[in-house]
């Protein structure tokens, strides 16, 4: 009797043995496959324009160094190239000036912290302010004008990016502010 229980026993333990590898191996499988489609990211690449090297970081962002530093940014230069930015200015307009910056509202601030996370290296320091009562989200805001490096991000329909005097001001639909910070940060920095 004692034996066929033991029989009973083995067979039982060897059903759950095969089971358990069976769900390892297909776990495994499973994890190394969307593991392997994560590293297969079409961003998961390097590239070079006007001689500069970009690579993706640990972050995703497109990385590249210029006269030492570095700058990363969410778009390369090749998926930006239809934008239109046909002002004058280089990091030698900013170096060791205040920044200020105008936001018709938060959901404009994804694109100006892109930008001074990037131009950090050469500005003084960056600040919100009012360049006048048509463009001044909290009355709060000391008031400066265009006699200053300002850049003012507003809302619009459609891309229209100018200069007036040191004010650049960028309007264009929320969703491409983005991308002209980017371009911006090319320009400046001298891609």
């Amino acid at each position: 009797m004692r034996n066929i229980e033991n029989k009973k026993d083995s067979k039982l333990n060897k059903k759950i043995l095969v089971i358990a590898l069976i769900v390892l191996m297909a776990s495994s499988t499973i994890g190394f496959i969307i593991g392997f489609g994560q590293n297969n990211n079409p961003k998961d690449e390097k590239l070079n324009y006007n001689g500069i090297d970009f690579v993706v970081n640990q972050n995703g962002l497109w990385e590249f160094k210029i006269n030492g530093n570095v700058f990363s940014t969410v778009y390369n230069p090749y998926e930006l190239g239809e934008i239109p930015l046909n002002i004058t200015i280089s990091s030698r307009d900013l170096l060791n000036k205040p920044l200020y910056y105008v936001v018709e509202n938060a959901n404009n601030l994804n694109a100006i912290n892109e930008i001074i996370r990037n131009i950090n290296v050469f500005i003084q320091r960056s600040q919100e302010v009012c360049l006048n009562a048509e463009f001044c989200r909290n009355k709060d805001l000391i008031l400066k004008d265009c006699s200053n490096n300002i850049i003012i991000l507003k809302n619009s329909k459609d891309i229209k990016i100018y200069k007036d005097q040191n004010c650049i001001f960028i309007e264009s639909p929320l969703e491409d502010q983005l991308k002209i910070g980017d371009k911006l940060i090319f320009k400046i920095a001298g891609v």
